[in-house]
């Protein structure tokens, strides 16, 4: 399986889980499932834009600070309307993330780009990476995992 694969692979369990489950509240100051989908959404549109920028002869800036921005979450919710639109948003920006990676050379993978993490407020990442590392699955799967902790338990 490549990796442009397990991206698609990896979405569609997200959407599989969270349309299997109702979620309860999260402890205070946690993001609510809603705003967990949310935050993937973002962090897919951060990553299409900066392989379509890569795609363009450009070296991107990868900065996940607005995909934890509580107001940008909630703007995301809001304007999708309803937990199956969430889902829909998801599933759509994946497939973009999946398309334009499909198109990356070896090349644009390998390019160091200058990037930003932050989690929990605390800045975790902030040094050039491969292009290819924003591509691992990783970061799905540990929100899926953080979904699984918010799912009501039959």
């Amino acid at each position: 399986m490549g990796q442009d694969e397990s991206i698609r692979i990896v979405h569609e369990d997200v959407l599989a889980f969270v349309r299997a489950r109702a979620f309860r509240a999260p402890r205070p100051g946690q993001w609510n499932a809603d705003q967990v989908l949310a935050h993937l959404v973002a962090i897919d549109r951060m990553i299409a834009a900066a392989a379509a920028e890569l795609l363009s002869g450009g070296i991107p800036v990868v900065d996940n600070r607005p995909a934890q921005s509580v107001a940008y979450l909630n703007a995301i919710v809001a304007a999708a309307g309803g937990r199956d639109d969430l889902l829909q948003t998801l599933d759509q920006a994946g497939r973009e993330v999946a398309l334009l990676a499909d198109q990356l050379e070896d090349t644009h993978r390998g390019t160091n780009v200058p990037t930003i993490v932050v989690d929990a407020g605390a800045v975790r990442v902030q040094q050039p990476r491969p292009f290819s590392v924003l591509l691992e699955p990783g970061h799905v799967v540990s929100h899926l995992e953080q979904l699984a902790g918010l799912a009501e338990r039959s």
